[in-house]
């Protein structure tokens, strides 16, 4: 019996590291209006990375916190909104209270 399995089949098998932190990033420094649409399938890649990473990488808390910027001139949907608040909570790098900060601005 064949035991591999596919990445689709088995989402668990990815694992991102920072090479793909940085395409994101490099994805938000584009300076193009960020949509709520756009939000949403960044967020859903994102949720992709290893919680751990996310809970302590420095470069983890300057994405999130890019993330929120970009995003802090739009009205974005109260879900988008509620993953951002989620992925900041997991956060506990220097930028935590930042990130809070900015969420604090958003149109809901």
């Amino acid at each position: 019996m064949n035991q591999s399995r596919s990445l689709s089949e088995d989402p668990s098998l990815i694992t991102l590291n920072d090479h793909h932190l940085t395409v994101l990033q490099t994805i938000l420094n584009q300076k193009i209006s960020v949509t709520n649409e756009m939000l949403r399938e960044i967020i859903s890649v994102y949720n992709l990375f290893n919680i751990s990473d996310i809970k302590k990488s420095k470069n983890h808390g300057m994405f999130l916190f890019s993330l929120c910027r970009a995003c802090s001139k739009i009205k974005i949907l109260n879900e988008n909104y509620q993953e951002l608040i989620r992925l900041s909570d997991i956060n506990e790098t220097f930028l935590k209270k930042k990130i809070k900060d900015l969420l604090k601005k958003f149109k809901i």
